[in-house]
């Protein structure tokens, strides 16, 4: 079962082919949000559980977009050209700038497919914090 994931980029070429790649992998990806206000729209519609952040987006917009799913306790991947972020904060947690419980990854091209693996990553982390019995309906069969 993969997870569903949603992104905001404002490079709409890079937004298609991110999201290509990511449901070539068997993901499940939202409408492709450009600004911060198509953001709240879709995730006033859907309910994501991996987020991917255009990092190029001015530095507020990131910063507004990281704490709300950081307070919806969403796990997402910033994507600075060159260098992935990856957040894992829990709301219980405080925010803060220092980036606590984050990962900074040197990536290089293609930048798609550093990506997919970075939401992958997530995915797997978000299937060891569930409850076993969420994992596989199979293991009720052992």
């Amino acid at each position: 079962m993969a997870s569903t994931v949603a992104i905001i980029q404002s490079d709409t070429n890079f937004g298609n082919q991110l999201s290509q790649t990511l449901r070539d992998d068997g993901h499940t990806v939202l409408p492709v949000a450009r600004t911060l206000e198509e953001a709240y729209k879709n995730f006033s519609i859907y309910d994501a559980d991996i987020c991917v952040i255009d990092g190029n987006l001015p530095e507020d917009t990131v910063m507004r977009l990281s704490d709300m799913f950081t307070l919806m306790n969403v796990p997402h991947v910033i994507n600075y050209n060159d260098d992935l972020l990856l957040r894992r904060l829990h709301a219980s947690r405080a925010l803060s700038s220092s980036r606590i419980g984050s990962q900074i990854s040197k990536v290089e091209p293609p930048m798609t497919q550093a990506i997919s693996l970075a939401v992958w990553e997530l995915h797997v982390s978000l299937q060891v914090s569930r409850p076993i019995e969420a994992l596989s309906p199979a293991l009720s069969y052992i």
